[in-house]
């Protein structure tokens, strides 16, 4: 009761949770307190009292040791439940109470109004910091601007000050110009050397000063006066000087190029033709050389830097007054195919090599013709191509007309530079008429070749032409480009009655169908139907030489009446002629027309996808046998295909080297090979495949080492064409290859070994019992 009146007393909720906590600590043990304030706060918590267990006394038991202990436990126990349930509904009934709710009400409201004072204090500190970063912000950007406002303040005083600077050095720079012009013009050699370089200098300058054009404008004669200089160094550095004047004046300088470019042409061609001399010179010259060889070197050192001076003349002349230039044109083109500065016909990618390398190391004629090379390479686009038809076409001429290397190399740069023309932009009916007449020239220039040029110098002209008009043929449609083609094989049939005249040009044709063949593929293959009789003309007997007093009769017949002689009357009779140079060169002519004979059919064949359209039964037993009889042929003397396989054995060492040189690329033997395996393998019917495979056959049993060579490559490549339906052509074949066993030429059975190790892995059969068996009959 004292409990319930010390809690009642209290006016707070806390307070009497404090009193209570006391008096329990006080009057109770240490267990009732713990049960009391669990019971006091489960109360207050709203938990109903009859959902806690108190825990009750133990029964007695019979085996307890110390009865005294526990009773005085159990006491403590009881007094202490009564006890805590006395406090609790004490406790309960106050918490219910309007004075302890009213109490508790007050409360909450003392601390919501202690915790809002607080936060306005804490919002009016926030608000207070805001505003001082906001007038801080404030004052950082009025400083901003201030310093702002004075920068443009001073930038303004500062390109003011600097437009006034470049007025007085504009003003200054005028005056000094007219003073550089008039040393340029007299003095001596290093006085019109410095006035030049100064006068270049003031070009690089004064480009983009107005007021300085026309100073500029007036000092491009001193320029051209100094390329009319005696020395090197003076017309260099007057080169030089007028390049910088056109990059600076641009079209402002086209009053004065009519008199300056020629100037400037003209010591080019005269520096390209000294340094053509030297190139020459050296050429002959022996390894030890003479003690005033010195200065000639330096003289010529001196005339190749004059070249490369004026070819970047040239250079920015075509870029800024490309438009302008069409007067000049013949001029600009044979500078740019002057020998000094174009590589000789046939020298190769090793010759090309050489000049780079010798352009990185500062060869000043190596440096001359890289920049010709880029120049050539530009023009096409700096000049339209109706108005570099004409010139081209003369400076082709003029190349052929110089002979040689160098006159060879001239010619297939300029069909190059044509290339490039009709690529830039696409040519008109007239342009077309004009373009086909050059490249004929070219594409008949074996027919009557360039004085003192060799036969590689002639096959590079004859390729540069063939790659123009291929070139050209690309930017055609269909429709333009059959009566081209068209006129093209007329062209080549013009001259049937001279022989001469008749293989050179029916061999550019050939050459020419291989490369369209190549390039337009299925697309061509339809429209080269008048190319069949003119290949079969080419492979037939009939085409060949005619030996001299021989009656009219072929070289070949009259070797084959001699056979049954023996060898050494078959060697006789094939080395009559011989001597004579007209006799070999009608061979040769006539070994180029048939390989690219081969060449252009084996395109042909291989690009048909018309199901026998181009092939049909009749054409393919025409040319079959023409085809096949080309793998019996003997080289003429004097090719790489007549020294590759000796008839003897003798001279290579490596069997399987020996065997392959009959087929090297390019060959005839590596032409006729391919050309019946694509025959073969585009023969509209099956039918068809046993007549030219027995022709291949026959040829196995020739009595040339090198025809039987050829004929087993030829039968391989069937087999790789053909595949698994070669097997029913096999047995045929097993008789042909049994004898190959056993040829005296070890090269020819090594031969016939691997291709019947490749046939028993394609038939999965032993094929050595078969060929016993074939052998035996």
């Amino acid at each position: 009761m004292d409990l319930a009146a010390s809690l009642l007393a209290r006016e707070s909720a806390s307070g009497s949770v404090d009193a209570l906590v006391e008096a329990m600590k006080v009057r109770t043990d240490r267990i009732g307190t713990i049960s009391v304030l669990f019971w006091f706060f489960f109360r207050v918590a709203s938990v109903r009292l009859a959902d806690f267990r108190f825990p009750r006394p133990r029964p007695r038991r019979k085996n307890d040791e110390d009865d005294s202990r526990r009773a005085r436990v159990s006491g403590a126990i009881e007094d202490g439940g009564r006890l805590v349930w006395l406090s609790a509904e004490v406790a309960a009934k106050h918490l219910s109470s309007r004075a302890f709710l009213a109490a508790a009400r007050k409360e909450a409201t003392a601390a919501l109004a202690a915790a809002n004072k607080h936060g306005k204090r804490a919002g009016k500190e926030r608000a207070r910091d805001a505003r001082s970063r906001a007038r801080a912000k404030d004052r950082a950007w009025l400083k901003k601007s201030e310093n702002h406002a004075a920068s443009a303040e001073r930038k303004a005083e500062d390109e003011e000050e600097e437009e006034e600077e470049w007025t007085e050095e504009v003003d200054a720079g005028v005056a000094i110009i007219a003073r550089v012009a008039e040393l340029a013009d007299s003095g001596g050699a290093a006085t019109r050397h410095a006035a030049l370089s100064a006068l270049e200098a003031a070009a690089a300058r004064f480009a983009d000063a107005d007021a300085a054009a026309d100073s500029l404008l007036a000092a491009v004669p001193s320029a051209v006066a100094g390329m009319k200089a005696s020395s090197r160094g003076v017309v260099a550095s007057a080169a030089t000087c007028f390049a910088a004047l056109i990059r600076a004046l641009g079209v402002r300088s086209l009053p004065i190029l009519n008199e300056s470019v020629p100037a400037l042409f003209e010591a080019a061609t005269d520096a390209a033709g000294k340094v053509n001399a030297k190139a020459a010179k050296l050429k002959k010259k022996t390894k030890e050389k003479k003690k005033d060889d010195d200065d000639d070197e330096s003289d010529d050192d001196d005339d190749a830097k004059v070249l490369v001076a004026a070819l970047n003349a040239v250079d920015v002349l075509m870029e800024t007054m490309g438009g302008y230039l069409s007067p000049h044109l013949p001029s600009l083109l044979s500078l740019l195919f002057a020998p000094a500065v174009t590589p000789a016909a046939g020298s190769g990618v090793e010759a090309r090599d050489a000049q780079i390398a010798a352009a990185k190391s500062g060869s000043a004629a190596a440096i001359a013709s890289e920049v010709a090379a880029s120049l050539r390479a530009s023009l096409p686009r700096a000049a339209p191509l109706r108005l570099l038809l004409k010139p081209i076409s003369d400076a082709y001429d003029a190349a052929v007309a110089l002979g040689g290397g160098a006159g060879a190399g001239a010619a297939s740069a300029a069909l190059r530079v044509v290339a490039a023309a009709a690529t830039a932009s696409p040519p008109t009916q007239n342009q077309r008429v004009a373009l086909l007449a050059t490249l004929l020239r070219a594409l008949d220039v074996r027919r009557s070749p360039p004085k003192a040029c060799d036969a590689d110098d002639v096959d590079a002209v004859e390729g540069a032409a063939v790659d123009a008009f291929v070139s050209v043929s690309m930017q055609l449609t269909e429709s333009a480009f059959v009566p081209a083609f068209a006129h093209v094989v007329e062209w080549a049939k013009a001259r049937a009655s001279d022989a001469p005249a008749a293989r050179a040009r029916l061999a550019a044709l050939f050459r020419l169908s291989a490369s369209l063949a190549d390039a337009l593929r299925a697309v061509f293959t339809p429209l080269a139907t008048p190319l069949l009789d003119l290949a079969a003309a080419a492979l037939d007997p009939a085409s060949d030489p005619a030996v001299p007093g021989g009656g009219g009769g072929s070289r070949k017949k009259k070797k084959r009446k001699s056979e049954g002689g023996g060898d050494g009357d078959a060697r006789a009779n094939e080395d009559a002629g011989d001597d004579d140079p007209a006799v070999l060169v009608a061979e040769m002519d006539t070994w180029r027309m048939r390989t690219r004979a081969l060449g252009a059919l084996r395109r042909l064949f291989a690009h048909d996808k018309d199901g026998g359209d181009f092939l049909d039964a009749a054409r393919f037993n025409q040319l079959h046998p023409l085809i096949t009889r080309q793998l019996s042929s003997t080289p003429p003397r004097g090719t790489a295909e007549a020294s590759a396989v000796r008839e003897d054995g003798e001279g290579e060492d490596d069997v399987a080297a020996s065997a392959s040189a009959v087929v090297a690329e390019g060959s005839l033997g590596a032409e006729v090979v391919k050309c019946v395996a694509a025959m073969v393998a585009a023969a509209p019917d099956d039918a068809l495949w046993k007549p030219a495979h027995r022709g291949v056959l026959l040829a196995t049993r020739d009595g040339k080492t090198r025809a039987r060579l050829l004929a087993l490559a030829a039968l391989g490549a069937i087999v790789d064409a053909l595949e698994e339906e070669y097997l029913a052509l096999l047995p045929e074949a097993i008789p042909f290859l049994s004898e190959l066993f056993e040829d005296p030429d070890e090269r020819v059975e090594a031969a016939a070994r691997k291709l019947t190790a490749r046939l028993t892995e394609l038939s999965g059969e032993d094929l050595k019992s078969l060929m016993s068996e074939g052998g035996g009959r």
